[in-house]
C-alpha cells in the first residue's frame, strides 16, 4: 500500500497551483499585453494570487473561474467589482444561489461590449 504524507500532498498540491499561475500568467500577456506590460510579471502574478484569494470565500476555486476573475481584474482593474460603474457585480459574486461559472457568466453577459 502506498502511502503519501501530508508534506508530500502539500509539496504536490504547491507544485500544481504554480503551474496553474506560470500557465494563466501566460494566457493573459498573450491575451491583453499592454496591461500585462505595465504591471510586471510580479504584478500580474500579484493579481492572479489576489483573485485567487479574493475567490476563495465566494466559492470561485476552480482554474477556469479564477482564470475569468484574474482577466476581469486585469481588464477592468483591480477588483473589478470596484471599479466605477461595475459596482453591481459584487452582489452577483455573493449570490451563492447561483454557480460560480454562473455568477461569473452572467457578469461577463452584463457587461459592455468594447
Amino acid at each position: 500500500m502506498l502511502i503519501i504524507r501530508q508534506e508530500q500532498m502539500d509539496s504536490l498540491s504547491r507544485a500544481a497551483v504554480l503551474r496553474f499561475e506560470r500557465a494563466l500568467m501566460a494566457d493573459l500577456r498573450k491575451s491583453y499585453p499592454a496591461e500585462s506590460e505595465l504591471k510586471g510579471d510580479a504584478g500580474v502574478l500579484a493579481l492572479i494570487r489576489e483573485a485567487s484569494k479574493r475567490g476563495e470565500p465566494l466559492g470561485i476555486v476552480a482554474e477556469c473561474d479564477i482564470a475569468t476573475l484574474a482577466e476581469l481584474d486585469l481588464s477592468l482593474g483591480a477588483p473589478f467589482e470596484r471599479q466605477k460603474g461595475c459596482e453591481w457585480a459584487a452582489a452577483i459574486l455573493r449570490d451563492k444561489s447561483i454557480s460560480p461559472a454562473g455568477r461569473l457568466a452572467l457578469i461577463l453577459a452584463r457587461l459592455p461590449a468594447d
